[in-house]
């Protein structure tokens, strides 16, 4: 289910990526938290993904974004919170272990 739902919000992840200056692919995603604000009929959504350039090739980022995803009452996404920085390959092995992509 994880998969499915990150699956559907790809091309949101992209675009909030390229808003932030990383213009880059994404690979490992993993949800680290969803919170449900039921009052304003919304949800956070707390993920983290690994971003690179070219096939696969270092450098890589790891990139951590909390989007809130509007119920009925809104249209549009909105960015909570978008943090990035370089990864080395031990951390990159770390964060990958686990992680289906």
């Amino acid at each position: 289910m994880e998969l499915a739902f990150l699956r559907y919000l790809g091309g949101t992840i992209l675009e909030v990526m390229e808003k932030h200056g990383d213009r880059q692919l994404f690979t490992f995603y993993r949800i680290e938290k969803i919170s449900r604000d039921i009052q304003n009929d919304t949800y956070d959504v707390s993920l983290h993904v690994i971003g690179y350039e070219g096939p696969l090739n270092p450098p890589f980022k790891l990139i951590q974004m909390t989007i809130r995803i509007p119920g009925e009452k809104y249209t549009k996404y909105s960015v909570i919170s978008y943090k990035h920085r370089y990864i080395n390959d031990k951390e990159l092995n770390e964060l990958t272990k686990y992680v289906a992509d």
